[in-house]
């Protein structure tokens, strides 16, 4: 005895649709993710910086942290490879670290109140943290390498790498207890 159970034919058109469900669980349609070109649009420039995040300091927190490796690499301290690739990953973290706080302070003078909205977002606050974490691989390198191993700049190069890393405190201590009081 075969159940005859006629089964749903499945289209490939539908197989890469997805449902989306509004807030009251409703099932609202579809969203297809061959979306033709005319239906994408080009963001701006002040879209982009609208929507830049805080996130986006933690790759330049990875980027110090791997010219810190190479810095502190126990098995070729003296080797000029590994110098160079401290150098090289050191200039890249300093140009996106400049490049993404100018893109942050265009996005908080273009939009002054997003501000105050994003300190008080659930996830974007949380990342108020990488700003001076990204910061300090730098004064890491500038203090350890730069100075240290090649004597750039003399005394006035380290204490202003000294006045930078205590602006990098009074910063640190804000995101962590000034946050505390926000959330």
């Amino acid at each position: 005895m075969a159940n005859s159970v006629k089964r749903p034919v499945i289209h490939a058109r539908k197989l890469f649709q997805r449902r989306t469900v509004d807030s009251h669980g409703l099932h609202t349609g579809t969203m297809s993710r061959n979306v033709g070109t005319d239906t994408l649009r080009r963001k701006s420039l002040k879209d982009i910086v609208r929507h830049f995040t805080p996130a986006w300091f933690a790759v330049t927190m990875g980027t110090g942290s791997i010219a810190i490796l190479f810095h502190n690499f126990p098995y070729a301290t003296d080797s000029s490879v590994m110098r160079a690739f401290t150098l090289v990953f050191f200039f890249f973290n300093l140009a996106l670290y400049i490049l993404f706080s100018a893109v942050s302070a265009a996005r908080y003078i273009l939009f002054p109140g997003i501000w105050s909205r994003m300190i008080r977002h659930p996830v974007q606050s949380l990342y108020i943290g990488t700003f001076p974490m990204g910061a300090t691989t730098l004064i890491n390198i500038a203090s350890a390498d730069i100075f240290e191993t090649y004597g750039f700049g003399g005394k006035p190069f380290i204490y202003t790498v000294w006045a930078c890393w205590w602006i990098n405190v009074v910063i640190s201590f804000t995101c962590c207890f000034g946050m505390m009081h926000v959330m």
